[in-house]
C-alpha cells in the first residue's frame, strides 16, 4: 500500500533510538536528503551515545527534536506528526518498541507516537541482539503494534555487533530506501541511483617508524584505531577503499585491499605508486608521520647509516643524527593521476591553549594542496572508546564538528560523496 501526499517534496519524520546501528540509519537520512526529501529527526537521549546532535542537524539542515519540555518545543510532538508524510523509527531498539506498545510517553519518540494519525504510514526498522528480538515481551509488542496498523521491516540475520549470529541486524540502507519509496508512492526520486554516490578512497593511517639499529626504532603513540574505523565505515557504505596502514596499526575488520608501510620513506614510496596507478576520488591522510628521519648513528665521532647498524650494545653511548622530512601531504595531488582528488588532512594538537591550536590548524588550512583539515586534540581522545571530539575545516571556516569517531566517519563520508 502507498500513501500519496500533496506535498511536492516528501516530508519524513525520522525517529532514532540508541543503537550501534544508528550509523547505517544516517546513510538512509543522507540518501533521502540527496533524493529531494525534507527530513526532520526526533531522537531518544540514548542515541547520543552513538551519534551526535550536530551530525544529524548537518545531514538534514533541521533542528533535532529530543525534548518535549525544551523552550519553544511544547507543541512539536503535535506539529511534527501533522507535518510528516511518513514517520519512521530507525533504528528501533527492543526498549523503544515495547515502550510504544505500552503507550509510554517518557521521551520525544513516545510522545510523538501518542499523537500519531494512523492514516499516515508509520514504519519501524528494528535492530538488536537476536535473543532480544525473540524475547516474548518484544514479540508481543511487535504483534500489538502490527495490530494497530504499524508497519515493520524485519531485521536481517547475520553477525551482530556483539559478535553473535542471528536475526537482529538492521535492514540494509538500500532496502529501507526502497520501502520508503514504495510507501510514498514512488516519489523519492533517485533512490535507484543510490549506488552512484560510491567513491574510490585511499585511507592512510598509523604511525611511521624510523630505524636506529637492527632492533630499535623511533616512533609515536599512534594506534591506527581511528583510521581502521574509517576504513570499515567507508566500506560499509559501499565505497571502494584502499587502506594504507602502518604495519603495527590496528587492522580494519574487513581487511580488503590493505597495504602497509614502516618508515617515512616507505610511506612516500607507497603513496607515489598507489596514486599513480589508480584514479582516487579522495585521500584521507591521518597517518602520524614523523617530522624527522634517522640519517645516521654517531659512535666515537664516526657516523654510520642506521640500516647498516647491528644491534648496538646497551653499554655504548651514541648520538642519533636526525634529518628533517618534507611534508608528504603537500605531494599527494602531484602523485595522483586525478589532480582534482580531494585531500583531507588531519592535525593533532596537544594543548589547552586555543590560540596555539588555531595557529597549528592555520598552517594546514592555508595550503593549496589540502582541501579539508580535521582537527583533534590528544587530550580529547579517549583510548579504546568511541568518544573523539573533532572539527572539520574548509579553509579558515569550521564546517562541522562532532564528539565521536562515528560522527567523524559520517561527516567525512558526506564530504567525500559530494
Amino acid at each position: 500500500m502507498s500513501y500519496p501526499s500533496s506535498a511536492a517534496q516528501p516530508r519524513i519524520l525520522f525517529q532514532m533510538s540508541g543503537s550501534i546501528a544508528a550509523y547505517k540509519a544516517c546513510e538512509v537520512i543522507s540518501s533521502l536528503v540527496k533524493a529531494g526529501c525534507e527530513v526532520k529527526v526526533a531522537a531518544s537521549k540514548s542515541l547520543y551515545h552513538f551519534i551526535g546532535r550536530s551530525t544529524l542537524e548537518g545531514l538534514t539542515g533541521n533542528k533535532v527534536f529530543d525534548d518535549v519540555f525544551s523552550s519553544g518545543d511544547a507543541m512539536e510532538h503535535i506539529n511534527l506528526e501533522r507535518w510528516a508524510d511518513l514517520i519512521l523509527l530507525c533504528p528501533a531498539t527492543g526498549n523503544q518498541i515495547t515502550a510504544l506498545a505500552n503507550g509510554t510517553a517518557s521521551d520525544a519518540i513516545g510522545t510523538l507516537f501518542l499523537a500519531h494519525h494512523f492514516e499516515k504510514p508509520y514504519l519501524i526498522v528494528p535492530a538488536m541482539n537476536h535473543t532480544m528480538w525473540a524475547h516474548p515481551a518484544v514479540e508481543q509488542a511487535v504483534k500489538q503494534l502490527k495490530d494497530w496498523g504499524i508497519l515493520f521491516q524485519d531485521p536481517e540475520s547475520g553477525i551482530l555487533a556483539c559478535g553473535e549470529e542471528g536475526a537482529g541486524r538492521l535492514a540494509e540502507p538500500d532496502q529501507i530506501l526502497a520501502t520508503i519509496d514504495r510507501l510514498l508512492g514512488n516519489r523519492v526520486i533517485g533512490v535507484a541511483d543510490h549506488a552512484s554516490r560510491k567513491k574510490k578512497i585511499l585511507v592512510v593511517y598509523g604511525g611511521t617508524e624510523e630505524q636506529i639499529d637492527a632492533v630499535r626504532t623511533i616512533s609515536n603513540f599512534s594506534t591506527g584505531r581511528t583510521g581502521a574505523h574509517l576504513v570499515d565505515w567507508f566500506r560499509q557504505q559501499g565505497h571502494e577503499v584502499v587502506a594504507l596502514g602502518s604495519h603495527r596499526a590496528e587492522k580494519p575488520s574487513d581487511t580488503g585491499d590493505l597495504r602497509e608501510f614502516k618508515s617515512f620513506q616507505d610511506l612516500e614510496n607507497e603513496l607515489r605508486a598507489i596514486l599513480a596507478d589508480s584514479n582516487f576520488d579522495a585521500v584521507v591522510q591521518l597517518a602520524a608521520v614523523s617530522d624527522f628521519s634517522v640519517s645516521g648513528i654517531e659512535i666515537d665521532g664516526e657516523i654510520t647509516p642506521p640500516k647498516h647498524q647491528a644491534k648496538m650494545s646497551s653499554q655504548s653511548e651514541f648520538k642519533i643524527v636526525l634529518s628533517k622530512n618534507h611534508k608528504i601531504i603537500d605531494l599527494i595531488k602531484g602523485f595522483s593521476v586525478n589532480k582534482a582528488v580531494k585531500v583531507i588532512a588531519f592535525k593533532l594538537t596537544h594543548t589547552n591553549d586555543q590560540q596555539a591550536r588555531d595557529e597549528a590548524v592555520a598552517k594546514l588550512t592555508k595550503s593549496t594542496s589540502i582541501d579539508f583539515v580535521v582537527h583533534n586534540d590528544l587530550q580529547e581522545i579517549v583510548a579504546g572508546d568511541n568518544a573523539h571530539l573533532f572539527e572539520v575545516y574548509k579553509g579558515a571556516d569550521i564546517i562541522c564538528s562532532g564528539k565521536t569517531k562515528t560522527d567523524m566517519a559520517i561527516a567525512l563520508d558526506k564530504i567525500v560523496s559530494e
